[in-house]
């Protein structure tokens, strides 16, 4: 299995492309452009290819980038989940473990929803991008309704 990307790397590129800017998704994530355009970068390139193209006004998803975007909202999710379910103290540890049993489980699906990311994308065709690409969306959920 290929090494998955950074968790880090997939945050920027959610904000990312919910802003469809990489000025306004740095004031999202309180880093500088320069940083998030880096974590971009750094992640197509651990992918093999591009999730946006660069336009003079704004960023569009490639089609890579389109299949990526529910599958990343559904990983972010999923630990929003948890976090909420241990903050709320509903996600204890019994003697038994059994509610290890479900922590392991939300693990293992968010590396086998990583995994199917990579491996449905490098499936995907690779045409001309600027024809498949689509405008980045404003109204996507984020981790924790940022």
């Amino acid at each position: 299995m290929k090494r998955l990307p950074p968790l880090s790397a997939l945050h920027t590129f959610l904000i990312t492309a919910q802003c469809c800017n990489f000025t306004r998704a740095a004031e999202q994530l309180h880093i500088t452009q320069g940083a998030v355009s880096r974590q971009i970068a750094g992640l197509e390139e651990h992918l093999g290819y591009e999730l946006f193209i660069r336009l003079a006004r704004g960023l569009e998803l490639t089609a890579e980038g389109r299949e990526w975007l529910p599958r990343v909202q559904q990983v972010f999710s999923l630990i929003g989940d948890s976090v909420e379910k241990v903050e709320a103290g509903t996600l204890l540890v019994d003697q038994a473990g059994a509610t290890m049993d479900e922590v392991v489980s939300s693990i293992a699906r968010v590396a086998d929803i990583m995994s199917d990311i990579t491996a449905a994308s490098r499936a995907a065709g690779r045409g001309a991008r600027a024809s498949s690409a689509s405008r980045c969306r404003s109204s996507s959920p984020t981790l924790g309704g940022k």
